[in-house]
């Protein structure tokens, strides 16, 4: 299953925030060799977690978060503004109530028995996003993904261990990411609010 965290439900999903984070941390840290300033041992979170990002969050048969991803709006500092203005083909970069970043796209895959299973729960993670987009009324995502991390300022490091190419992504309507060889920012093809390629209602009965 998914669930969707929203600023208006997240007191009751606490726990699970704080094992998403914790999952962050053993994949984002210890897999894949980021160095994140100022993150706390055991706690993945950065100034891009704040009381208005949602958080998409999908756990196995056992409860154990495996895939989660987050959503930030733009009209509000967001990586893309802050960090990585210059890997924007776009200048100014897209800005608007409908215009969203996606960020923080993980899977735990040393809790899944085979890459199947990973490739389910990366669908569920981008259905729960083309959910919250439907609900929402955002119809464009930015986002750019396994990037160079390397910023001035309050930004990331990739250790010498991390060699995660560069590429950027912007997400269809099917919840997968279609990906690029160059950082670009690309108009997603989601449907309007209220619009439906199909039926809508399809992505909602896979949670």
């Amino acid at each position: 299953m998914f669930r969707i965290i929203t600023p208006q439900n997240r007191d009751t999903y606490r726990d699970l925030i704080a094992q998403m984070h914790e999952m962050r941390y053993r994949v984002v840290v210890g897999e894949w060799g980021w160095d994140i300033p100022g993150v706390v041992v055991g706690h993945e979170a950065d100034q891009f977690d704040t009381d208005q990002t949602v958080y998409v969050i999908v756990q196995n048969d056992a409860g154990d978060v495996v895939g989660t991803s987050r959503l930030n709006p733009t009209t509000a500092p967001h990586m893309m503004s802050e960090l990585f203005a210059d890997c924007c083909d776009l200048q100014p970069w897209p800005v608007g109530d409908d215009v969203w970043e996606c960020s923080r796209f993980v899977t735990e895959r040393a809790k899944m028995i085979d890459p199947v299973e990973d490739f389910r729960v990366r669908c569920r993670v981008g259905i729960g996003l083309t959910v919250c987009c439907l609900d929402r009324g955002i119809t464009r995502l930015s986002w750019r993904c396994r990037a160079a991390m390397t910023a001035t300022g309050p930004g990331y490091r990739r250790s010498p261990r991390s060699t995660r190419p560069r590429s950027t992504a912007s997400l269809t309507a099917t919840g997968m990411p279609r990906r690029s060889s160059r950082p670009i920012w690309r108009r997603s093809s989601l449907p309007a609010a209220g619009g439906s390629r199909d039926d809508p209602n399809f992505f909602r009965r896979l949670r």
